[in-house]
């Protein structure tokens, strides 16, 4: 089904960043329940999430993303896979690549 914008608010008013800070504060919510740090700016989000084990990281966040893309779905957004990144740091050793999956 395609959407036409019927309506919305002026870039550059002071009122645009403050409605869209609203509608994306349930989204902050849904991250934060898994005991996942986000930053928010405009519209870019970045996810923090900190483990001894690179497996319960890589599980944690899986699960994060899983609902995230649950809420773009129910608000009929969309994610940019060529904008989406994943970093893993750590000591611990390199996971095999096929344990590294997002689903």
């Amino acid at each position: 089904m395609l959407w036409t914008l019927q309506c919305g608010v002026l870039q550059g008013l002071i009122l645009s960043p403050i409605l869209f800070n609203i509608y994306m504060k349930p989204l902050s919510g849904i991250i934060q329940s898994f005991g996942v740090s986000c930053q928010q700016y405009a519209n870019d989000t970045q996810l923090y999430f900190s483990s001894t084990f690179a497996g319960v990281a890589m599980y944690v966040l899986d699960c994060c993303l899983a609902l995230v893309m649950d809420w773009i779905r129910a608000n009929k957004r969309k994610l940019n896979p060529d904008k989406t990144e994943a970093l893993l740091v750590g000591l611990f050793p390199r996971p095999d690549e096929s344990e590294v999956a997002c689903s």
